[in-house]
């Protein structure tokens, strides 16, 4: 199966598994993290069904090695309910093969060049730079804690190269252009990084 026929592919489960979540809304856990794992971010990401549709992205973006690397990395992980906030076409055009580098510019904006903890969140209320090279606003202050505005709803999903934090909403930066229906909800204007700079 060549490139082109896998993004078909995927942009086909995707928006199948967007209508099923659209119609049951996923169950919250509370804010509780496993022990550190083992496990590289991809393989634990990859085991949780609320993660799916973000490893999609994440897979189609071609970036799957990079977040498997020594790292460590913070990766703010939208849950099925950030994308069921999504009409399904949009997330079909974004993994269009033309669109290739605003998938990696979108993906990358999740994911920190460093390990935060949730506790160490908590502590926060600021901007935070990510691997896309333009900066998030965590507000550790407030509760639930916020980035972008996007509830975190579990912290402390530890792996061996970094953590994963789940947020209900998807990260937009401001950067265009994006495919139309995603809403940018912030950023720090700068220019994006290639995607070779997530493993640096």
């Amino acid at each position: 199966m060549d490139r082109r026929q896998l993004i078909a592919g995927l942009a086909s489960a995707s928006t199948l598994g967007l209508a099923a979540c659209a119609k049951t809304p996923p169950v919250e856990v509370p804010l509780d993290g496993p022990p550190t794992s083992a496990n590289d971010i991809v393989q634990i990401a990859t085991s949780i069904e609320q993660f799916s549709t973000f490893m999609i992205l994440v897979e189609a973006a071609e970036l799957e090695s990079a977040m498997k690397a020594e790292g460590p990395f913070t990766v703010f992980m939208p849950s099925e309910a950030a994308f069921a906030k999504i009409e399904p076409t949009v997330l079909t055009e974004l993994l269009l093969p033309q669109n290739k580098a605003k998938l990696v510019a979108l993906v990358s904006y999740h994911i920190l060049p460093r390990r935060i903890s949730g506790a160490e969140l908590r502590s926060r209320a600021g901007g935070l730079t990510t691997v896309q090279g333009t900066t998030v606003r965590v507000d550790g202050i407030v509760d639930p804690m916020t980035v972008n505005g996007a509830a975190i709803t579990q912290l402390d999903i530890n792996a061996r190269n970094g953590v994963i934090h789940r947020i209900d909403t998807l990260l937009v930066p401001r950067k265009d252009p994006l495919p139309a229906g995603l809403v940018p909800n912030a950023s720090s204007g700068k220019p994006p990084v290639s995607s070779e700079n997530i493993g640096a």
